[in-house]
């Protein structure tokens, strides 16, 4: 597995696929007017050009064997309601998303650990995303992962506010960046 930073030329690609993934994670859960709004909204070119334009965020894709079977979104020195902990010392995972034809593959964990990876590399021992709490399934890859609920959230669908966990893991910075480097090459760029 590939992963490899988004560029603008990459956009109408973005587009697709972050709809379709987040369509096939939450649509059968939320058959709302706000949904199609959020979505309506959520996933133009102009929205996720300005989301690429934000110098603190940073898009990912996922590829194998030239297909992209996932995406991640990065945010440095976005805190999470009520931390207390300086903004150069966090990264927020926005978003992560996987083709449900690849759930279960291990590209989700590849993902995360890229995310840690990242996060040990720039020295931001806090990392955090939020999960809506009617997601078990995703709570529970969190979970283990070694990730925490710490906090809430609101997550604004449209007009709808529905109520996220904050979920974080402080990560050993005391690991050398080239042993994480290694880890995160070996399990998850070359899928071994």
């Amino acid at each position: 597995m590939l992963i490899r930073q988004i560029k603008h030329q990459d956009l109408s690609e973005l587009k697709i696929f972050a709809e379709y993934t987040f369509r096939a994670a939450w649509q059968a859960e939320n058959q709302t007017a706000e949904f199609e709004q959020y979505c309506a909204d959520s996933f133009t070119p102009e929205s996720l050009r300005n989301e690429m334009d934000d110098p603190v965020s940073a898009f990912y894709f996922a590829e194998l064997n030239d297909q992209t079977v996932g995406y991640l979104k990065l945010n440095r020195g976005v805190m999470p309601p009520n931390w207390s902990f300086l903004p150069e010392q966090t990264l927020q995972i926005e978003r992560i998303y996987i083709d449900p034809k690849q759930q279960s593959k291990g590209f989700g964990t590849s993902l995360l650990h890229f995310a840690e990876f990242v996060a040990r590399d720039e020295n931001r021992p806090n990392i955090w995303l939020s999960v809506w709490q009617e997601a078990p399934r995703s709570i529970r890859f969190y979970e283990l992962n070694g990730y925490q609920i710490c906090g809430t959230d609101d997550f604004w669908l449209d007009t709808e506010r529905q109520t996220d966990w904050v979920m974080a893991k402080v990560l050993d910075l005391g690991q050398s960046v080239t042993d994480a480097r290694s880890q995160v090459l070996e399990k998850s760029f070359y899928g071994k």
